[in-house]
């Protein structure tokens, strides 16, 4: 079971200029592992915005960025890049606080077994909701089926 789970992170809507998203690649049960944060080639696009939005004008066209304007737009880089990083991996997880010592955690799933990816975003969804509603019988019983469910693959 290969496993890797990208974390996002942003200061967005904390402070005044946070306007991007940062991501990285991190492996849970490889120790001696080295996070990947996620990079991509800047266009004229990106460089209009960071002239418009932020300070830092730095940016030529092809630079690598870290820094991106939404979500979604790190986590469709991820998919592209997510299996040069790790060829033999199982699925890919998106979660936002991660470390490697918190082992195998539920998480949304973004890439797996084709079969199981639908399944297994439903159970994340209960057991975020479940979490909201003070239930931790149930939060337990769900995040279980989800283990089991991704150990058993």
């Amino acid at each position: 079971m290969n496993i890797v789970y990208l974390t996002a992170i942003t200061w967005h809507g904390l402070t005044r200029d946070a306007d991007h998203y940062y991501f990285s690649f991190i492996e849970p049960f490889k120790k001696h592992s080295t996070d990947i944060t996620l990079l991509y080639k800047v266009t004229a696009e990106h460089i209009k915005k960071f002239n418009k939005l932020c300070e830092d004008r730095s940016y030529k066209l092809g630079d690598k960025s870290s820094r991106f304007w939404s979500e979604i737009e790190g986590v469709n880089e991820a998919l592209r890049q997510y299996k040069q990083h790790y060829p033999s991996a199982n699925y890919l997880f998106k979660t936002g606080y991660y470390k490697r010592e918190m082992g195998l955690i539920p998480a949304r799933t973004l890439a797996g077994p084709s079969t199981l990816i639908s399944r297994l975003n439903s159970l994340y969804e209960e057991i975020e909701l479940v979490s909201h509603l003070d239930s931790p019988e149930t939060k337990q019983i769900l995040e279980s089926k989800w283990l089991n469910i991704v150990k058993g693959h």
